[in-house]
């Protein structure tokens, strides 16, 4: 009768190959702790990589996975060639080149993922393994944010697990638990030495995953153009676009202009920079006025795909930004030679005011007053009518800007005007239908009507985007500047003096300008949640994650330049000779990794107090040549040495060996137990005692 055992449970056999019973579920275990550490390793990849090439990963691990589970053989040469064909297809279709950051790293993923098919001996797993560790180090290429760092943490700890099972070999099986523990333990020791040359290290001038980023990444924020309604939009999003420190304190909120593109040109619906040489003409930083309020600011600016830096009005020094050059234009905008595709850090100083003249600003006339006065004919007719009689009726004076100023200011102040996030829609003569009739705008609105009523009466105007306000973080102090504190205000030349900022939304909601958006629109000032408001415990959370930010920023993403130097300089290191950084590196990462070592060596567990005893008994006849050998009863002990003691050591040594014997097998209490030890102590030191 064939009493063939049947096939064991899908739970059973799982659970020998974690158990490694035999070679091949050994063999098994490692390959599926190897495609774990994959997974973990391709995971941060999804968010950057085109869905077909995350989705084609993803699908040769889980292949690999069953595979190994069902015990197939790997696959054959010629579907691994032509999966590298259609693959090399693919990403040449997708990116247009094999090389480059995309196409590289795209070719690393399903380069890993045909690896775990072919995987066929002892060394293909630790091909694979150096494979991912490299591929790992690609995430940074794309981001360096917090919940990256951690899904590269966990990779890199299932990666040194993996390496940690495959050097057992042949050695006797080894529990999932025991080698895990040995992974930490080796990482834990190479941490200390890791953090001492990350913060010690001298820093490079540009990170080394500061490559050029793709064009095709979506920006958000503000652009080289306005248009009716865009500075609308960005105040629906709380996204942060910079956080700024103060060391000297923050100054009010309506200091808090950060400046950015300026607009000069318009077509009658939108408005773009002035891309001349006179307006981009590098100048140097005004010298800062005697007696004048200057303000240092560290920000840490958000990528935003743009060649611009935000400052606080007016800059009187240029940042220093690693791996690029910073200029000051003619128009007061600080200009890099190349966007900034990935978070940047640096410091810069201000004068605030509302009044900026380049150095080679004399006068206007007569290209630049032409330039800023210009207007599309047959736009908004009822504005320049408007605009007419009423220079007509208080009698401006062409070279004198402020009555007409103050005359339109106060009616903005007079009439119905609204201040809101949801102006309705404009047609061609936008200004005129804002100004007449809906009467109810954003930032831009204002300022474009504003900037085109000084223009119709000849007077040089333009409009200046940027930031305004900002909210500052009660838990470590920062200023966090979000999309929705865009802004946009006019600047009008007054002859002698440069041009100076008015800001028209001050007239409508002067509220804005003073307490920030917060103070107009209260219903869009904290966190939401499904569109509603959210309760106060988000907004503890969000401002405890933007200061952890922060501070990742600072200490990890950014670190270096002058942040390192201070940190030396607190520990001593004043000038950055590599001979005094060196001993520093070794001095500090030897007493780091022996501090580690001390903590994590194996120690022997501590002897019972029945050992002690024994250690005692043998040292006590050690001497006299008379100890016990190993493994030898105390009875039979005591026999073999009897006639070589007197009387006094003979009743000593038969007490003591008795409570030895009574407290290690005797049915005692604990009490009972720990009197016997005593009597078994006292016993060994009349032992010691020579008579006298």
């Amino acid at each position: 009768m064939n009493t063939a055992a049947a096939p064991a449970p899908k739970a059973s056999r799982l659970g020998r190959i974690l158990s490694g019973a035999d070679d091949l579920a050994r063999e098994q275990r490692n390959a599926l702790v190897l495609l774990v550490g994959c997974l973990c390793t391709l995971l941060p990849h999804l968010w950057f990589l085109p869905t077909w090439i995350g989705a084609l990963a993803l699908a040769l691990l889980a292949l690999r996975g069953w595979l190994t589970l069902s015990n197939r053989p790997p696959l054959p040469k010629w579907p691994l060639f032509a999966l590298a064909g259609v693959a090399a297809w693919g990403i040449w279709s997708q990116f247009g080149t094999l090389i480059g950051r995309e196409a590289g790293v795209a070719s690393l993923v399903l380069l890993t993922g045909a690896k775990l098919l072919e995987m066929r001996a002892r060394r293909d797993l630790f091909v694979t393994v150096f494979l991912c560790f490299f591929l790992l180090f690609t995430q940074f290429l794309y981001g360096q944010t917090i919940p990256i760092f951690l899904l590269g943490l966990v990779a890199v700890v299932v990666l040194v697990f993996a390496l940690t099972l495959f050097h057992s070999g042949s050695l006797p099986v080894r529990s999932l638990r025991l080698s895990l523990t040995d992974s930490f333990k080796m990482l834990l020791i190479a941490a200390p030495l890791a953090l001492v040359v990350f913060y010690l290290f001298p820093r490079a001038a540009s990170p080394l995953w500061g490559v050029p980023q793709s064009s095709q990444q979506a920006r958000t924020g503000l652009s080289d153009s306005m248009s009716p309604g865009d500075v609308t939009r960005l105040a629906q999003n709380d996204a942060v676009v910079m956080r700024v420190e103060f060391p000297g304190g923050i100054p009010p909120n309506a200091q808090r202009y950060f400046r950015g593109p300026v607009l000069t040109q318009f077509d009658g619906r939108t408005w773009r920079p002035d891309t001349s040489f006179t307006a981009l003409r590098p100048v140097r930083p005004p010298a800062p006025e005697e007696g004048a309020t200057q303000v240092l600011q560290t920000i840490t600016l958000e990528p935003q795909q743009t060649p611009w830096l935000f400052a606080l009005e007016h800059p009187i020094a240029l940042p220093a930004l690693s791996g690029s050059t910073v200029t000051l234009t003619g128009d007061g905008l600080l200009l890099t030679s190349r966007p900034q595709t990935e978070r940047v850090r640096y410091a810069v100083s201000s004068q605030p005011g509302g009044v900026w003249r380049a150095e080679t600003d004399i006068d206007i006339e007569p290209i630049l007053r032409q330039r800023y006065t210009s207007l599309p004919a047959g736009f908004n007719p009822r504005a320049m009518t408007w605009a007419t009689e009423l220079r007509n009726r208080i009698g401006v004076n062409v070279g004198d800007p402020q009555p007409f100023i103050n005359a339109l200011l106060a009616h903005i102040r007079e009439q119905p005007y609204r201040y809101t996030l949801e102006p309705p829609a404009l047609g061609r003569d936008s200004v005129d239908e804002f100004f007449f009739d809906t009467r109810a705008g954003f930032c831009e609105h204002y300022a474009q009507a504003f900037v085109v009523l000084m223009r119709a009466m000849d007077f040089p105007a333009r409009v200046v985007t940027g930031y305004q306000g900002g909210d500052v973080n009660p838990v470590d102090g920062v200023l966090l500047v979000r999309q929705r504190d865009a802004h946009a205000w006019a600047e009008v030349w007054f002859a002698g003096r440069g041009w100076v900022r008015v800001d028209p939304t001050a007239a409508v909601a002067p509220s804005r300008v003073e307490s920030g958006f917060g103070s107009v629109f209260p219903e869009r000032a904290g966190a939401t949640l499904g569109g509603f408001n959210a309760p106060d415990w988000v907004n503890r959370l969000r401002n405890w994650a933007d200061a952890i930010d922060t501070a990742w920023s600072v200490w990890v993403v950014n670190y270096g330049g002058q942040t390192q130097r201070d940190l030396l300089g607190k520990l001593g290191i004043e000038d950055l000779d590599w001979q005094k950084i060196l001993l520093w590196l070794l001095g500090l990462g030897t007493a780091a990794m022996a501090l580690i070592w001390w903590l994590t060596r194996p120690r022997l567990p501590k002897p019972d107090e029945a050992t002690r005893l024994m250690r005692s008994l043998r040292s006590t006849f050690e001497r006299e040549g008379l100890a016990p050998e190993p493994a030898e009863p105390l009875s039979a002990w005591r026999k073999r040495i009897a006639a070589q003691l007197d009387a006094r050591r003979l009743a000593l040594l038969d007490r003591t060996i008795s409570a030895i014997e009574r407290a290690l097998y005797g049915p005692l209490s604990t009490s009972e137990q720990a009197a016997a030890y005593r009597e078994a102590q006292l016993g060994l030191r009349s032992l010691a005692r020579k008579p006298r």
